[in-house]
């Protein structure tokens, strides 16, 4: 009798172990996928935070997660060894880290960096204290400048537009984040700083309500044919009047577009759901950001500066986009 009861003791306790050991098991396991951003003071990373979780709340079996990086540079290394699996990209530095060009040559290029869209336009904002000596371009030789965090996109750029207007080498740079680079300023550690954000950007904006400022007007025709014809992705364009305190006239400068990048190694059914969700739902991200007003379907292949994904391509053949023709 005790032995029977002893049994049945231990099947019940068994039988509660398996229940809770089933219970305590996911109910399926998830593949995660990192998106890698920029620095937290600029557009990528809360573009990237909210490319993440809305794709984690809608595409079933994955989480993703946006990581904080260096910007553009770094994040072409990261997809071009699969450390990350999407990422935002500049143009240029896109079209030069997947075919091992300028800062990539010495590495031989990541051609695993492939794209999924076009998103939005960035400008080059140059900020120096409203009472600085600093009028032109050519004004910031001898000064000291942060031409943006080590190894961004803002980085690559500035050094390219510091060699158009024939200022390599003749100033000292300071790699600082973009937040670092405000803090700078205010403190009057810095002469000037290079930030290439969309125009209104809250890190400049947040920096004109504090101290009165000023941005250098590129308008050099010669340093803008000469940057043209090395980097065909830039343009020129206009921080426009009123984008921040202070500032009443269009400000000449040169622009760029970010790309939304994927690793060659992330399945193609995978790409072809994010391409979709986000040329067909665009407006799902501007509570995260709202420089997501400028993505959408219509831009998705304008100026695309690497070959496409597989399963980006056989979205946009599907909808027989028109940019495929171009």
């Amino acid at each position: 009798m005790t032995t029977s009861r002893t049994i049945g003791t231990l099947a019940r306790a068994a039988a509660i172990a398996a229940a809770v050991t089933i219970s305590a098991a996911p109910a399926s396991a998830q593949e995660r996928m990192s998106i890698a951003g920029g620095s937290t003071g600029g557009v990528f990373f809360p573009l990237a935070t909210g490319m993440a979780e809305l794709l984690s709340n809608t595409l079933d079996g994955y989480a993703f997660s946006a990581s904080a990086t260096g910007g553009s540079g770094e994040n072409v290394r990261l997809l071009g060894t699969d450390a990350a699996q999407f990422g935002l990209i500049m143009a240029d530095a896109a079209y030069n880290g997947h075919g091992g060009h300028g800062a990539f040559e010495a590495e031989g290029g990541y051609e695993d960096v492939v794209g999924v869209m076009m998103t939005y336009q960035q400008v080059m904002h140059v900020v120096v204290p409203a009472d600085s000596d600093i009028e032109t371009m050519a004004d910031l030789a001898g000064h000291r400048v942060s031409p943006g965090p080590a190894g961004s996109g803002t980085a690559l750029m500035a050094a390219a537009i510091l060699d158009a207007y024939g200022l390599t080498g003749a100033l000292t740079l300071d790699p600082l984040s973009h937040s670092q680079q405000m803090t700078a300023l205010g403190d009057g550690q810095l002469d000037a700083a290079f930030l290439l954000l969309p125009a209104g950007a809250s890190a400049v904006t947040s920096h004109a309500a504090a101290h009165d400022i000023r941005f250098l007007p590129m308008d050099e025709e010669d340093a803008l044919a000469t940057l043209s014809e090395a980097y065909p992705f830039y343009f020129a364009t206009n921080i426009p009047a009123t984008s921040y305190a202070g500032q009443d006239a269009d400000v000449p400068t040169v622009g760029v577009a970010v790309v939304l990048a994927a690793s060659a190694q992330v399945p193609d059914d995978l790409v072809y759901a994010v391409t979709k969700q986000f040329n067909e739902h665009p407006e799902d991200l501007v509570p995260y950001h709202s420089i997501a007003k400028q993505i959408g379907s219509q831009t998705a292949m304008d100026g695309m500066p690497i070959p496409l994904h597989q399963g980006a391509q056989r979205y946009y053949e599907e909808i027989e986009h028109p940019g495929l023709s171009k």
